[in-house]
């Protein structure tokens, strides 16, 4: 949903005037802010959109081991050698969705990382998510990316009479979730309240004429979700808005060692050990439903 930012922000003028509790009961307000935005203007700065950050935990609906490669060592000598693996390389395919469910029409657009933590096998694990959403639209942006994971080749210590089996693995997780969206801006709002004349028991006297109320006053007032006051700051606020995504990512490279004797049938010992990939991107394609 993309609201009409000018209706969201009505009621933090609104609620300033009615705060006030003058002598007169307060009828409304006229703000500078509401009508430019109204006109689809604004006058205010925006300081920038601080980061994308989750909302709970992502749902995992997909995680597959994927195999790079293996390849077998054998020492048939009675001495241990140091032996070389193959290079290990595969294509692999990731696709991401993101769509805004909570935007507002002002044209902001919000990007940048976030790492997701989830449990895998009751160890928690934690995956790296690079996303775009624009606040001002409510189309779904899928983006596939296809690239080759290459694992160098290896340095690997057989003993006398066997053989090392080594294979090159990593996890292809697939979760969706959602995130904040904020976007702090800076400013004042320009706000002349006006009353009915109708008494107000208990009411005081109150300033006529246009009031210069800073932002993070006003979003202090109004206490609401969409626009959210900012710590140490009385004059910014922070927009705040909500997307969805699903994304594909690949995580945990592990090169895993088995110990086998010449005859390949039984395991001697194993070990595994994380090893970074050489990441190249060969096509990238994006799709606005």
């Amino acid at each position: 949903m993309i609201k009409n930012i000018a209706d969201a922000y009505k009621i933090l003028p609104s609620v300033f005037c009615q705060s006030k509790n003058c002598e007169d009961i307060i009828e409304g307000s006229d703000s500078r802010v509401e009508d430019e935005l109204r006109n689809g203007k604004y006058n205010f700065d925006i300081i920038g959109q601080s980061g994308l950050k989750p909302i709970g935990q992502p749902t995992i609906t997909k995680n597959n081991t994927m195999y790079v490669g293996n390849t077998r060592l054998i020492n048939e000598t009675s001495l241990d050698q140091t032996m070389r693996t193959e290079i290990f390389s595969r294509e692999e395919t990731f696709t991401q969705s993101t769509k805004t469910i909570l935007g507002f029409n002002i044209g902001i657009k919000a990007s940048g990382k976030f790492t997701a933590k989830f449990l895998e096998s009751g160890v928690e694990t934690s995956i790296e998510v690079s996303a775009q959403f624009n606040l001002s639209n409510d189309q779904t942006t899928t983006k596939s990316e296809t690239v080759t994971f290459t694992i160098p080749s290896q340095d690997i210590l057989v003993p006398s009479k066997s053989i090392i089996k080594v294979t090159a693995i990593f996890n292809k997780v697939s979760c969706n979730g959602k995130v904040q969206l904020p976007t702090t801006v800076r400013g004042y709002d320009y706000i002349d309240c006006w009353s009915t004349g109708v008494p107000n028991p208990g009411g005081h006297p109150c300033v006529s004429g246009t009031e210069k109320v800073p932002f993070g006053k006003l979003a202090r007032m109004a206490n609401s979700s969409d626009f959210v006051p900012v710590a140490n700051s009385d004059t910014e606020m922070t927009i705040m808005g909500i997307g969805e995504y699903s994304t594909d990512t690949a995580t945990n490279f592990m090169l895993n060692i088995e110990q086998l004797d010449l005859n390949g049938d039984k395991l001697i010992k194993s070990n595994s050990y994380v090893i970074k990939p050489i990441i190249k991107v060969i096509d990238e394609k994006v799709i606005t439903e």
